[in-house]
């Protein structure tokens, strides 16, 4: 087993697309494992998997990452543990643990969430906005807005 985290300045990086480390951590009983920094820097956000995959990663701890570079990690067979958030040795902590994905290590805004909700996040289908351009969901018939002037 061989876990990777996405790191910038001894935390897990904001935005896997852009980070420019991994530090790799090879299956271990000890107490510490062994770690391996990675520059990835070089490494332009499509290629990144075939990267995961030539290093033998398993998994991926990462903070924000794009739908289609989550796709093809996951498509490549590699575990993701997205939008995680704080210090390197808490989370890999947690990890070792059996405790991440917890609550305290999502980035703001992210507990919880799962990727394919649709627009706004944690709501279930379309936006408002979407639903009303599709002439749906109880928006009422035109001109009985708020000012009656169909908007």
């Amino acid at each position: 087993m061989t876990l990777a985290l996405s790191i910038w300045n001894d935390r897990i990086a904001p935005v896997f697309d852009w980070s420019r480390e991994l530090v790799l951590v090879s299956d271990s009983t000890s107490d510490q494992p062994e770690r391996t920094v990675v520059e990835i820097a070089d490494v332009i956000p499509v290629m990144r998997t075939a990267k995961l995959s030539e290093l033998g990663v398993d998994t991926l701890i990462c903070g924000a990452i794009s739908n289609f570079i989550a796709d093809m990690i996951e498509g490549a067979g590699i575990r993701l543990i997205p939008f995680v958030d704080g210090d390197l040795d808490q989370v890999l902590a947690a990890y070792l643990s059996g405790s991440l994905p917890a609550n305290g290590f999502y980035l703001p805004g992210c507990r919880g969430r799962r990727r394919g909700r649709g627009p706004g996040g944690n709501r279930q289908g379309p936006g408002r906005r979407q639903a009303r351009r599709r002439g749906g969901a109880g928006h009422g018939r035109p001109g009985s807005g708020r000012r009656g002037r169909g908007r």
